[in-house]
């Protein structure tokens, strides 16, 4: 490439070698890197500063698509990783109302001999099946293998630890 310059009122060619920008090639390449969470992010930043870069260069610089490309690519991937964040926290929260928090009220029902509410937790199958003699059979046993239940868990966190004290 080819720009001109002005010594002492004549204007000389002066020729400049075009290169590539590197924040531009990060910014692609990051954003290909798509399995890992938060690239995206900081392909879409490359890629912006890139631009930024690219038209102050004065045609020095090039690599405009491929800036463009790792910012599109960037919002996409970031996208994606936003909305499985979002579904594993809402998938988490509802196996926790519907299994943890069940499993507890199940307990609390068998430990105070409240049968017929344990008997109220099954399906409608099951819990005809189900006297009162297995639910205490079932608390004599878990009784004898672990102790007697004395609450569950508050949330995720405290769930996997108390699983592991089992194991």
């Amino acid at each position: 490439m080819s720009t001109m310059s002005n010594y002492g009122g004549q204007q000389t060619p002066e020729y400049v070698e075009e290169r590539t920008s590197i924040m531009a090639i990060m910014a692609l390449v990051l954003s290909l890197i798509c399995f890992i969470p938060g690239l995206g992010v900081i392909a879409v930043i490359l890629g912006i500063a890139s631009l930024i870069a690219i038209s102050g260069s004065r045609g020095r610089l090039a690599g405009k698509g491929m800036a463009i490309g790792g910012i599109i690519l960037g919002l996409i991937f970031s996208a994606l990783w936003i909305g499985l964040g979002i579904g594993a926290a809402q998938v988490a929260k509802m196996l926790d109302q519907q299994v943890n928090q069940g499993t507890i009220a199940a307990f609390e029902n068998i430990e105070q001999g409240d049968f017929a509410a344990a008997r109220e937790l099954l399906l409608p199958e099951h819990a005809e099946k189900v006297t009162d003699a297995d639910f205490i059979a079932f608390r004599d046993e878990y009784t004898a293998a672990v102790g007697a239940f004395s609450g569950g868990a508050d949330g995720w966190g405290d769930m996997f630890q108390l699983y592991s004290q089992l194991g």
